[in-house]
């Protein structure tokens, strides 16, 4: 009778180690569809980032809103007239249709990353709170462009000059973050930068 009882609490010992083997099995499985998930999403918003610089400004380096100080301790910015021809040049290519359907694309994205994100705090710390910062530098150059009066606080400034200066940067960071198969289009919109360079 003991030898009986031994050997059914072997199998039900076995089938613990199963089902607990089976369980961690399937929840790579969904973690890494989950991931894959994400990674596609970050496609989304990569592109439309990306294409909205290089519409608007191909080549932003040393690209700066222009300011003069008159003593009053705040840099005051230029009127449009004075300012650099690309910076012009941007601004009013900003308020295309085209890069208004962009930007929606990539709100979308943000919003959806946010959600996919929401149930695990890895996730939003590889992926959903870098975005959230990108998002929110984009989204303060294209207020800027549409309302050029808000320029004059140096929060908003900053944030417009950000979008232009560190677009390194932020492609460098996206390229971690989306697909491996959306690799070799990512690159051919990023041809005139080095990404393999140091940021200045």
């Amino acid at each position: 009778m003991g030898a009986v009882m031994d050997m059914d609490m072997a199998w039900i010992i076995r089938i613990a180690y199963g089902v607990m083997i089976l369980a961690v099995v399937l929840s790579f499985l969904f973690s890494k569809k989950q991931q894959r998930q994400v990674r596609l999403t970050c496609n989304r918003f990569a592109f439309a980032f990306v294409k909205i610089s290089n519409y608007v400004c191909a080549d932003p380096k040393g690209t700066r809103l222009a300011v003069e100080n008159k003593g009053t301790g705040k840099a005051q910015v230029l009127p449009m007239e004075d300012q650099p021809e690309k910076i012009r040049i941007a601004m009013e290519r900003a308020l295309s249709d085209k890069v208004v359907a962009l930007y929606r694309e990539m709100a979308q994205a943000q919003e959806e990353l946010d959600r996919q994100c929401s149930r695990s705090k890895r996730l939003k710390r590889q992926f959903s709170e870098p975005i959230e910062q990108m998002f929110g530098v984009a989204r303060a150059f294209l207020l800027g462009c549409e309302h050029p009066e808000i320029l004059a606080g140096e929060t908003e400034r900053q944030g417009f000059d950000e979008f232009l200066s560190r677009q390194l940067h932020y492609r460098k960071e996206l390229l971690k973050r989306i697909s491996g198969d959306a690799g070799p289009e990512f690159a051919k919109l990023n041809h005139k930068y080095d990404m393999k360079a140091e940021e200045g």
